[in-house]
């Protein structure tokens, strides 16, 4: 065996020059390499960009091992490529955590499926999504000693719950809370990176829906870590993007074919794109911690307050939505958007083909009056690969509408000074977010 001499120097000359010849031709055509472990039967690691469609990548496989490791992880497969983000909006935003808080009071029937559809939703991979469960306890407590405190048999149903996604808390109430102090309490942000999700028990989400909700957050909303750099005098003016982020409210999951508000039909020519709304969604949606914070703040100060005023909305031009008539005892939605026409909030929802959802309504009776189910209970997003295979071919040009309504909602969502954009009565503004009236 040659140990040594210039044979071996020479053989280590060769490679190096290699190696570098290698790097100057990726640099010179920017072109992307991966290099995986072949194995019979396996995907490359889920960190390899192979696992995801992506241009101009070349892989490398090494020969498998024949040592095969006792613990190696299991790759799941790899999401539709209709729904893969393979920009570099992926690798360049910062992810906001999302936290989900569910709020259930006696609807057991209705729980169990929220849960179920949570559940066997696609998380992306991460084990980070903890799940809160707000019990209310019952207006006049059981007579029976020991009885469910649910009345229903929540409490026994949550006992044995399970949540794969991250932790799971739950907090069960001593005394009867409501729904509007339940939901307010619930949360209070303390830091930037956190956004909240909110169900009701009477919810069902699609499995794709938080596969939407980071998408739209991670084009849509101030990157959770931005911070003015010393010295950068550009930070201190705002500019159309930042303003844009600074009125932003949040992500919805539903979408709505009836507007509750001004008791019209809506519907949103713009190519099945999302939109821009000047109304709170309760039926599923992602609250951003800053202007979550100062609703608390100003709730606070202007709605808890002993003698608050009833919040009424007359916009500019003397018309007032329905919520004006809605008890304000029971509604926290109804101070929500009170607040967003005096400041110009807004929220952003999807606009699918088909009257798809992300989230429906399933309108069990509850604390408040239900409407009729066929203007709210709306279909759910199947997979993506199942909603497009469920389009036969050569029916119009329907499957290539829905398939480009997917990419405009998971990969290329419009920029946001394209979107559409809608008052707190559903009229189109056509000048933006940033001309959204202010209402009294």
């Amino acid at each position: 065996m040659r140990t040594g001499g210039t044979g071996g120097a020479a053989g280590w000359v060769r490679i190096a020059a290699a190696v570098v010849a290698l790097v100057m031709i990726l640099l010179l055509y920017q072109l992307r390499v991966c290099i995986s472990a072949r194995s019979p039967g396996r995907l490359p690691h889920a960190s390899c960009p192979k696992a995801t469609p992506c241009p101009r990548l070349t892989s490398i496989e090494l020969p498998p091992s024949r040592r095969r490791a006792s613990h190696a992880p299991t790759v799941p497969p790899p999401p539709s490529p209709v729904i893969t983000a393979t920009d570099s909006r992926e690798r360049r935003r910062d992810v906001y955590r999302v936290a989900i808080k569910v709020f259930t009071y006696k609807r057991v029937d209705g729980l169990r499926r929220l849960l179920s559809s949570l559940t066997n939703a696609d998380y992306m991979g991460r084990a980070d999504v903890d799940l809160t469960l707000f019990l209310d306890f019952p207006k006049k407590p059981p007579a029976t000693a020991g009885a469910d405190l649910a009345d229903d048999g929540t409490r026994s149903f949550v006992d044995g719950f399970d949540w794969p996604h991250g932790s799971l808390t739950v907090h069960r109430r001593l005394t009867n809370n409501g729904l509007k102090r339940t939901i307010m309490e619930a949360w209070y942000p303390t830091r930037d990176d956190e956004v909240a999700v909110f169900f009701e028990d009477d919810i069902e989400v699609a499995p794709d829906w938080y596969r939407w909700t980071i998408a739209a957050l991670r084009q849509y909303a101030v990157a959770p870590s931005r911070r003015p750099v010393p010295g950068d005098r550009s930070a201190l003016v705002p500019t159309d993007k930042t303003l844009f982020q600074d009125r932003l409210l949040g992500i919805s999951l539903f979408r709505p074919v009836h507007d509750e508000l001004s008791g019209k039909g809506c519907s949103v020519n713009n190519g099945f794109a999302p939109f821009a709304l000047q109304q709170p969604c309760s039926w599923g949606a992602a609250f951003l911690p800053r202007p979550w914070r100062a609703f608390r703040k100003w709730y606070d100060a202007v709605g808890n307050a002993p003698g608050a005023p009833d919040p009424q909305v007359v916009t500019l031009d003397g018309d007032e939505p329905t919520s004006n008539s809605w008890d304000s005892k029971s509604s926290w939605k109804k101070y929500l958007i009170k607040l967003m026409t005096e400041r110009g909030w807004f929220m952003v929802y999807p606009n699918l083909p088909q009257r798809y959802v992300f989230s429906t309504n399933h309108l069990m009776k509850g604390e408040h009056p239900t409407p009729p189910k066929a203007l709210f209970e709306l279909p759910l997003l199947p997979s993506s690969a199942t909603a497009i295979s469920a389009v036969a071919e050569g029916v119009g040009d329907a499957r290539q509408v829905l398939e480009a309504s997917l990419k405009s909602h998971f990969m290329d969502l419009p920029d946001a000074e394209s979107l559409w954009v809608f008052d707190v009565l559903f009229r189109r503004v056509e000048k933006g977010v940033l001309h959204l009236p202010r209402a009294n």
